[in-house]
């Protein structure tokens, strides 16, 4: 059976046109982690969900080097955040 995504499109059909999309770097990166079965990661995407109060921010803050802040806000609505990590 040939998996489909939302649009009904083939996944091997959206995965070739994503690819594409990204350039040639990604089609080597696919190409490269197809035949010896793995490929670095360079970069992920983290979505914090949860209870007001919970800690998200502090969780974000401590995962990135930063130090506890006591006195932090609410964060109100979504907050978007990019950052660099060291290896």
């Amino acid at each position: 059976e040939e998996w489909v995504l939302d649009e009904e499109v083939p996944l091997h059909e959206a995965l070739a046109q994503d690819l594409k999309r990204q350039g040639p770097a990604a089609m080597r990166a696919f190409r490269t982690a197809m035949k010896e079965g793995v490929q670095p990661l360079h970069s992920v995407k983290l979505c914090l969900v949860g209870h007001a109060r919970a800690g998200k921010t502090s969780t974000l803050r401590s995962l990135s080097g930063r130090d506890f802040n006591p006195k932090q806000q609410s964060t109100h609505g979504v907050e978007t955040k990019s950052c660099t990590l060291d290896k």
